[in-house]
């Protein structure tokens, strides 16, 4: 199903709702030239921050929102237009180098993190993506896994251990210890974690 764009216009851009929303964004050290290059949505309603999901055609196939209010019920929203929701499109698809060193990681908020310090990354967008999501990538040379610390990460690594055991090299890292997520990483972090395996280009 392809999401017709004035659908998605009908969710303002984050940086002209501004406010408590910039503010969020700006507490979880996501900058500007992330907004604007991810067109970064806001749903007033629901009070979440949008992200749009593209294929590797650049077509829009979904929304996934995140709440900015800590006790929300559901943190994360995957949007349905006409009662579809296509689960197995990965954040940045559209973006993504196949023949370059890809990094998986499992939330938009790990994703706008790594893209700080490298670009080539994608999000499946939960922790433990089905194998036909995972075949979706199965072009990548080399896949680098930056999930979570805990059982979910735990079990998205082993699923991606099994997809990918047909000659592409797969490398496990995790955030350092006392960090749940890359999204709560340093800048310094991350590098330190990426740079003896790939080149880190922010762009």
């Amino acid at each position: 199903m392809e999401f017709p764009d004035w659908w998605l216009n009908s969710f303002p851009e984050v940086g002209q709702v501004g406010g408590e929303y910039t503010a969020y964004l700006e507490e979880r050290n996501v900058p500007p030239s992330i907004w604007w290059d991810f067109d970064l949505r806001v749903d007033p309603t629901l009070r979440r921050i949008c992200v749009p999901v593209r294929d590797f055609d650049g077509v829009l196939r979904g929304l996934h929102g995140r709440a900015i209010d800590a006790g929300a019920k559901l943190r994360y929203k995957a949007y349905k237009f006409a009662d579809v929701c296509n689960t197995d499109v990965w954040l940045g698809e559209n973006r993504v180098d196949l023949t370059r060193p890809v990094v998986f990681v499992e939330g938009p908020f790990d994703l706008f993190a790594v893209r700080r310090v490298y670009a080539n990354v994608v999000s499946p967008l939960y922790a433990t993506p089905s194998m036909e999501k995972l075949r979706r990538m199965s072009d990548a040379l080399e896949v680098i896994t930056l999930f979570d610390r805990g059982a979910g990460g735990d079990a998205g690594r082993a699923r991606v251990e099994k997809a990918f055991r047909d000659g592409q090299c797969v490398i496990h890292l995790q955030p350092p210890h006392g960090k749940k997520d890359p999204g709560v990483c340093s800048d310094a972090e991350l590098r330190d974690l990426l740079h003896p395996h790939v080149q880190l280009i922010a762009k």
